[in-house]
């Protein structure tokens, strides 16, 4: 085609990690494995029949929510300038019509677009020379993020980089010149941190208490066995988090805070989520093995039920919270085994009822944010099995399962397995009470919506429970050794 046909210089525009800050290839993958965990098992075959083939049989039980993506405002910005100067402006892209068609679709800037079909992978050498072909030599500008783009961008007239700051470094040592240079920084360690999410490793504390309650907290091996379990369960915890983030990507961008998470919000890339979670997952079960073969065993079980959970439990309800709430006391079960401390069945029964109590927590506070976002009472949680109008019978159960834990506590201090741990029994007695008035509290915060929607935030930056939980170990110690004031 010649040129004069065309206003201006016409702008060609890659998409994944150009236009949109995430490759949709992978998001159709996580989509397919999600709706249908099957067919991870059929994808190598359809590798085998080429890059194509698997492309197109992986979205076809997929829809990606083209509104929902993180489009680059530079390039947006950039795309209105020359639609300005009278450019016309092309999608240019790898992926399939499906997602090509769809973007071009909601957006409504492009005057057209071109992508890979069933013969041709539209990309490097094969992109270069079919825009070459279709715009002359030096007769487009081109907007990518790449070292593939290498080509594209040696054959176009002015060049627009907005990938990795080391990446358009390489390319300008090959000798590209930018017209504009949107290159971004190394994904700061804050945002690792968010991904990783760092302040959930709280919760692996639970493996230290049962040294805590057996009083064989200073006991050097023990411990030592017990610090070895908590970091290998927080890299193994943080792994799966970045899973259940992947998998959670479209339904977090539906969300009002969660639409910022790393990889929904296109932060840190998908692949890089991928790798991280191999490596994290992968250093806890070797330290694991070498420390425990226990131990390595029971990461394993804690790493497919969450993978479970997080491809299908969590949207049953009363399930998914059921399978939180055994989630939570598997880590009292590993430093149980890490420490060859029995654990007592009124242990497991306590932090059963509590953590199940804590579960219905999140998702009342999940309810009344969508509550909150006046949708109508009868909206579904997204990405959960609950609608808004299940909000009183989830603070039913919710209270309830606190107040019997509580229960369950003063039950064991009538045991015989308290007298042989606790001399002085009313301090333990002075105990059900600080319980019962934290589990109120929390519960009455809820209610009132001022708890965040993670209660382990919550409790993190909790001063008061922070006092009652030094309450409680006094009373312990006190119980332990005997103190009598009465």
């Amino acid at each position: 085609m010649k040129q004069s046909v065309y206003k201006s210089i016409p702008l060609c525009v890659d998409l994944d990690n150009t236009l949109v800050m995430s490759d949709l290839l992978l998001e159709n993958i996580l989509n397919s494995v999600k709706k249908r965990p099957q067919t991870l098992l059929i994808m190598p075959w359809w590798l085998l029949r080429g890059r194509q083939y698997f492309k197109h049989k992986v979205e076809e039980h997929t829809n990606i929510a083209f509104e929902m993506l993180p489009y680059r405002e530079e390039v947006l910005e950039l795309i209105g300038k020359k639609k300005r100067e009278g450019a016309s402006v092309y999608l240019v892209s790898a992926n399939t019509q499906k997602n090509v068609h769809g973007v071009c679709k909601y957006l409504n800037l492009f005057d057209g677009y071109f992508c890979s079909d069933h013969q041709k992978n539209l990309k490097g050498a094969i992109k270069s020379k079919f825009l070459t072909q279709r715009f002359g030599e030096k007769k487009f500008d081109y907007v990518g993020d790449h070292l593939c783009d290498f080509e594209v961008f040696r054959y176009s007239k002015n060049a627009y980089f907005v990938g990795n700051a080391s990446v358009g470094k390489i390319l300008r040592n090959k000798g590209i010149q930018f017209e504009q240079n949107y290159s971004t920084g190394r994904v700061s360690m804050r945002e690792f941190f968010r991904a990783i999410r760092i302040h959930q490793w709280l919760k692996n504390i639970l493996i230290f208490l049962p040294l805590l309650l057996s009083h064989k907290i200073f006991e050097v091996e023990k411990f030592h066995h017990a610090l070895v379990a908590f970091f290998c369960m927080s890299l193994t915890a943080s792994a799966t988090y970045i899973i259940n983030d992947l998998f959670d990507i479209e339904s977090d961008r539906a969300h009002p805070e969660k639409k910022n998470r790393p990889f929904a919000s296109g932060k840190i890339q998908i692949k890089t989520g991928v790798l991280l979670s191999m490596l994290l997952l992968s250093g806890a079960l070797v330290v694991s093995f070498f420390e425990s073969v226990a131990l390595c065993k029971l990461l394993f079980i804690y790493t497919a039920i969450t993978l479970f959970y997080s491809l299908y439990l969590k949207s049953i309800a009363i399930l998914d919270v059921i399978v939180l709430a055994f989630l939570y006391t598997h880590r009292i079960i590993i430093g149980s085994v890490i420490t060859n401390i029995r654990l007592s069945e009124w242990l497991f029964s306590f932090s059963i009822f509590l953590f199940f109590s804590l579960g219905f927590l999140k998702r009342n506070n999940e309810i009344l944010k969508k509550n909150q976002s006046k949708e109508g009472n009868g909206q579904n949680v997204l990405g959960r099995g609950y609608l808004v109008s299940d909000l009183e019978i989830i603070q039913i159960f919710g209270v309830s399962a606190g107040v019997c834990s509580v229960l369950i506590f003063v039950l064991y201090i009538n045991s015989e397995a308290m007298s042989a741990l606790y001399q002085v029994k009313y301090w333990l007695w002075l105990i059900a009470p600080l319980l019962l008035f934290w589990v109120g509290r929390i519960w009455l915060k809820a209610a009132r919506g001022l708890i965040d929607e993670d209660p382990i935030v919550f409790t993190m930056k909790d001063t008061k429970g922070y006092l009652i939980f030094v309450f409680i170990i006094a009373c312990l110690v006190l119980s332990k050794y005997g103190i009598q004031v009465l």
